[in-house]
């Protein structure tokens, strides 16, 4: 389950106030983690603190809570863009994708 602060952020961000959507964001944010981790981007504990990964849950869920299916799939683009540049940047790799190319 993602921590409070993350789904406090991403509330903040899609600008819900109610408690009643915690669970489902929850669930997204934690779909968005493990997407990222498979492919090969290295989510741990902290990533409330680092403003990419941030980044990419928040586009995630925009194009998830958005009723607009054109707007939706501008967020899902600029959410693949995001994870593409996560995935090749070494920073973000997990120690077992580590490779010199």
């Amino acid at each position: 389950m993602a921590s409070p602060t993350i789904i406090q952020k991403i509330k903040t961000d899609l600008r819900i106030r109610h408690a009643e959507l915690d669970e489902d964001i929850s669930d997204n944010i934690d779909s968005c983690v493990a997407d990222l981790s498979l492919c090969g981007v290295s989510v741990d504990d902290d990533c409330v603190l680092d403003r990419n990964i941030v980044n990419a849950i928040k586009l995630w869920c925009r194009s998830r809570y958005t009723h607009d299916i054109e707007e939706a799939k501008l967020y899902e683009q600029r959410y693949n863009s995001v994870k593409s540049t996560l995935m090749s940047s070494k920073g973000y790799r997990r120690a077992d994708d580590d490779t010199d190319e």
